[in-house]
């Protein structure tokens, strides 16, 4: 049976979504064009227009995709703990802050990869919005049944979490760029 051409279009969309959450977590908003980001997905430049207003109302929705990619690996942390949030926490935790984490923008969280970005938004833009949006799921997911955490370590932690990773990116070659990992690994889990 042949795919109408709506279920097209959407799969076309979701395939540009895709690309561009990649391109922008692994160059930044600026530093990705509209026609890379739809090479990436194997289209046309001219067809973005049809699917999309403005590179921004793109970047908006693969934030969105982003954050959703987000909820979904720290659901199933929780899901592989489901009686012991410590044990979850520690494992999200020492995943997060991996060396191949560090080295993957394009494929890990959205927060450490496009925040500076983010903070050069006008704060009334689509993509300020997303970002807070995401914020907020990730730390309610926090205090609620995948870590169990009270909202202001919850807080601490994503802060540190981030922090760290940015950090660690940025040092990237350099011995303190591992020291910077596993220090926030060890004071996390209370290892330190």
């Amino acid at each position: 049976m042949a795919k109408s051409s709506k279920q097209h279009a959407a799969e076309n969309r979701q395939t540009i979504v895709d690309a561009a959450s990649e391109l922008f977590r692994a160059q930044g908003f600026r530093g990705t064009s509209v026609p890379e980001v739809m090479q990436a997905a194997n289209m046309t430049h001219g067809g973005f227009y049809g699917h999309f207003t403005s590179k921004e109302a793109l970047a908006a929705e693969a934030l969105d995709g982003a954050f959703h990619w987000l909820e979904g690996w720290v659901d199933g942390i929780a899901a592989g703990h489901p009686d012991d949030p410590g044990a979850a926490r520690t494992q999200l935790v020492t995943t997060y802050l991996r060396a191949d984490h560090r080295d993957a923008p394009a494929l890990g969280c959205p927060v450490a990869a496009l925040a500076g970005d983010v903070a050069r938004e006008p704060a009334e833009s689509a993509v300020r919005a997303s970002f807070g949006e995401g914020i907020e799921a990730v730390v309610a997911q926090l205090t609620g049944n995948a870590m169990q955490q009270d909202e202001q370590a919850a807080l601490a932690d994503y802060a540190t979490l981030v922090g760290a990773l940015l950090l660690a990116r940025a040092t990237a070659g350099r011995p303190i760029s591992d020291k910077l990992l596993e220090a926030a690994k060890a004071r996390l889990t209370g290892e330190a």
